[in-house]
């Protein structure tokens, strides 16, 4: 069925005159001349048939019937305003946007990702890795991880999680240092960022507790993927955090050198929730902080497990980092 209703526009303009009770006013709120509001509102009369403005004062004044119909624009106006706004802000949660560091992406998010959906509400999710972390031009984000020391200007986050390194290395490597004994043939794979040498730093601490003799050798990786590839294919030992190990420990493909782990200076930086986050975000920060902020402390099967079970707290001023951050 037809509606029978004058011009909208018409209709618009006549609510933020009566409204205003301003030409001038409404003019302006508008971005039209007030011979243009004039105009629209005498073709809304005559489309009624009723005078809404009684155009003989010195001031606006709506007739009787200008003021039953502004009462029902007004009304009608702020119904549709406000679905228009519940319709908008349903749509902005259905995309939630992480950024976070690539390794953190791949070897705890993605695996997770289906379960972040189904608690997020959210239809689509973005994940980017940015290679810089301090780039101040970089968009808003529905939440943001980071791993470093946590004095990147302007970001306004809060700890995530402290991180505890293990020596890890493919079975076969394990094997053959259990029935040999024999050290010199390990070798180091060490993750080196330019102008950074904390990873060197996290594997002198390492070894003052396990010195291994006559080992010398060095595998310099270009990236915490690389490193963790190269141990599983059991080219030698790497320093991770054995929370980001899930996959590699289940497969089979990588086995706790020992059990002993070193501090670490950086840490996981997550975003502080803000008052205009949307719901979703808001899940995603408790999920995060639940899952990935207390994660190794339920896992009592490994080593990470039982040190953090037994309360192993890091080791004063270590300044380290190594494969998976």
């Amino acid at each position: 069925m037809k509606r029978q209703l004058p011009s909208l526009n018409a209709l618009k303009i006549f609510e933020a005159v009566g409204r205003t009770l301003s030409f001038t006013q409404a003019a302006s709120a508008l971005g039209l001349t007030q011979s243009a509001l004039s105009r629209q509102v005498k073709t809304l009369e005559t489309a009624l048939g009723q005078k809404l403005i009684d155009r003989n004062q010195k001031r606006i004044v709506l007739t009787p019937a200008g003021q039953q119909l502004l009462a029902a624009a007004s009304q009608a106006f702020d119904t549709l305003e406000k679905a228009i706004g519940q319709i908008n802000e349903a749509t902005a949660r259905q995309v939630l946007h992480i950024r976070c560091p690539v390794f953190f992406a791949s070897q705890w998010l993605i695996p997770r990702l289906r379960e972040i959906e189904f608690i997020s509400e959210a239809d689509k999710i973005i994940i980017s890795s940015p290679e810089r972390q301090n780039d101040r031009d970089m968009p808003p984000v529905s939440c943001e991880v980071r791993w470093g020391d946590g004095s990147w200007p302007g970001f306004d986050g809060e700890l995530l999680r402290s991180v505890r390194l293990q020596a890890f290395c493919a079975p076969p490597v394990a094997e053959l240092f259990a029935h040999s004994g024999d050290t010199s043939r390990l070798r180091l794979l060490i993750f080196q960022q330019p102008n950074q040498q904390i990873w060197q730093h996290s594997w002198n601490r390492w070894l003052e507790a396990n010195p291994l003799p006559g080992s010398n050798e060095r595998l310099v990786c270009d990236s915490p993927k690389s490193t963790l590839s190269a141990a599983c294919k059991g080219l030698g030992l790497a320093l991770c955090d054995p929370v980001m190990l899930e996959s590699e420990l289940v497969l089979g493909q990588l086995v706790p050198f020992n059990e002993h782990q070193v501090g670490c200076a950086h840490s996981y930086w997550i975003k502080t929730p803000g008052a205009g986050d949307s719901p979703a975000s808001q899940r995603l920060h408790q999920y995060l902080t639940q899952h990935f902020g207390n994660a190794g402390r339920r896992d009592s099967g490994t080593a990470a497990g039982r040190r953090h079970a037994a309360g192993v707290r890091p080791e004063p001023g270590a300044n380290a980092s190594a494969a998976g951050h």
